[in-house]
């Protein structure tokens, strides 16, 4: 399988943890990273779902 995308480290999802916060709050490249592998899963669903029809 191709590599979906990358979550790079991030002192502020750790930070958000350690305050409880919630790193939609704190860690915006980190949300975007996610963002984008969502992206590509639902696009390869897709893809998959459209080839079994």
């Amino acid at each position: 399988e191709d590599l979906l995308g990358i979550i790079h480290y991030s002192g502020s999802v750790a930070a958000a943890d350690r305050r409880c916060a919630s790193p939609y709050d704190m860690a915006a490249e980190t949300v975007e990273e996610i963002r984008g592998i969502k992206k590509q899963l639902d696009l390869t669903a897709s893809a998959k779902s459209d080839r079994r029809n």
